[in-house]
């Protein structure tokens, strides 16, 4: 995202949603509200960095976890971008350790068959 305050209909694009899927949230999760820049020229709404990680939420909660609106909205209540936040940091330190683990595993497995290889050829 380039620009600091995006329009309903970019926002949707960059969600891949419809703009009355916007509206709706965020009509419906009234902490989103909050995050949403009012009255830019001819009562116009932007929606800034904060708006947006909030909408991706809800769309990973309705997807992944199949909330309702209404769960959605008792859990930002709960804890509101913050929470978000949080746990985006949480798996990001759980997936790291695991793909440098895969990785190492991969590298281990690769230097066998490299091993195994040069003895079939010695054999020839």
């Amino acid at each position: 995202m380039t620009k600091a305050y995006l329009k309903r209909a970019e926002v949707a694009e960059l969600l891949g949603v419809p703009t009355s899927t916007i509206k709706h949230w965020e009509h419906s999760v009234k902490t989103i509200g909050r995050y949403v820049k009012q009255n830019v020229g001819g009562g116009r709404k932007r929606y800034g960095r904060e708006a947006i990680e909030c909408f991706r939420e809800v769309q990973r909660l309705i997807k992944e976890k199949r909330f309702s609106i209404n769960e959605i909205d008792a859990y930002f209540k709960q804890g509101g971008l913050t929470a978000v936040r949080e746990r985006r940091e949480a798996e990001v330190k759980e997936i790291a350790p695991t793909s440098l683990n895969q990785k190492m595993q991969i590298q281990v497995e690769l230097e066998e068959a490299i091993k195994k290889l040069e003895e079939l050829k010695a054999l020839l």
